[in-house]
């Protein structure tokens, strides 16, 4: 009987120490927050690809993503370089800005230099954000005194990081 008499207060200390464990603001951080620190770094080419004819134009090309997340403005827009070789023409300006999609499409799609020379980036992460995949279409004359047939079409970049 002394037994029973003690169910109701383990109840309320095994109540008290659960509700205790449950820690107010931890909140996990936005996607869009997450993201840019697995973006935020130095890309190396891996390949290039215009439609399916791989560029060897590009061989000593890197990308560089930047930027400090905003909370009043998860998306965007941070900034991005492009260094080493660029061929003229090219289907990289030499810098701009990007910006993650709004919601949902903030998970495969990145806007490059929104607002002025649009292009919408598809993109995959590899599980271990070691290589990032870019998809585009150039529907104009690119960037660097560019000839159209020579930029436009469908795009895929891979790029590595340590």
């Amino acid at each position: 009987m002394k037994f029973l008499r003690n169910i109701p207060l383990v109840l309320v200390l095994a109540t008290v120490i659960i509700v205790s464990s449950c820690k107010p603001g931890d909140d996990p951080d936005p996607f869009e927050k997450v993201q840019l620190g697995k973006f935020a770094k130095t890309w190396t080419i891996s390949s290039a690809k215009l439609g399916t004819t791989p560029r060897t134009d590009f061989s000593t090309l890197s990308l560089v993503l930047a930027g400090t997340f905003n909370a009043s403005s998860p998306e965007g827009p941070y900034q991005y370089t492009v260094n080493g070789t660029r061929p003229n023409p090219s289907p990289w300006p030499a810098s701009g800005s990007w910006s993650f999609a709004d919601g949902e499409g903030a998970k495969t799609t990145i806007i490059r230099d929104s607002g002025t020379n649009e292009v919408q980036m598809s993109y995959v992460l590899s599980a271990d954000a070691k290589t990032l995949t870019l998809n585009f279409t150039v529907a104009g004359t690119g960037w660097a005194g560019s000839r159209t047939n020579e930029v436009e079409g469908n795009w895929e970049f891979v790029f590595t990081t340590n």
